[in-house]
């Protein structure tokens, strides 16, 4: 994508079949780490919504994670969870995905550059808050940069040991909901940015 359109804030609304192709499958990313994270830990529901998921935004601290864009001149940043809750359960991007999902003829142009780079980013953020930041260091090119990330406090920290599983290997600080997270022997959220589109 980015070989095609540069990602400035002037290309923010350039749209396209492309563009609607990376924000459905980014989307459906965003939906399938969300519902993992929500079975994980005992509250999955039998076919959740957006909004059913934004009670986790406040456990992963999902609003606090700020990234920013490697391949970009304008030193993009993207808070993709910003504001979400359950009283405020929308988001932009993800909106333009069941829009564009539904109606593609009618809603093709909120298939838009910023839109794909928000869920892109969500995606990102995502993966690092549930596996550490590790999990993006084995890639050669990742399209992200952590340049914020939520703080804990210890208590909210659980770290497995050799009773919690029988096949158990040493790891690192894994965060969640601690002891429903711990019972679950579910890996967390690790930490996140807050973030605001430079």
């Amino acid at each position: 994508m980015l070989a095609t359109v540069e990602p400035t804030q002037q290309q923010f609304g350039v749209f396209g079949h492309r563009l609607r192709s990376l924000l459905l499958l980014a989307c459906m990313e965003v939906d399938t780490a969300l519902k993992h994270v929500a079975d994980c830990n005992g509250s999955a529901v039998g076919e959740p919504r957006l909004h059913d998921h934004a009670r986790l935004a406040r456990p992963m601290r999902l609003g606090d994670w700020e990234v920013r864009l490697v391949r970009s001149v304008e030193g993009l940043t993207f808070t993709p969870f910003d504001s979400w809750s359950p009283q405020s359960p929308r988001l932009p991007w993800y909106t333009a995905y069941n829009n564009t999902k539904h109606d593609r003829e009618a809603h093709l142009e909120q298939a838009r550059l910023d839109h794909v780079l928000d869920a892109v980013a969500a995606v990102y953020i995502l993966l690092v808050a549930q596996f550490g930041a590790d999990v993006y260091e084995r890639l050669r090119h990742r399209p992200f940069e952590t340049v914020h990330r939520p703080r804990w406090e210890s208590g909210e920290c659980y770290v497995l040991s050799p009773f919690d599983e029988p096949e158990w290997q040493s790891r690192g600080c894994l965060i969640g909901t601690p002891a429903r997270a711990r019972r679950q022997r579910t890996r967390g959220a690790t930490g996140g940015n807050r973030t605001s589109r430079g």
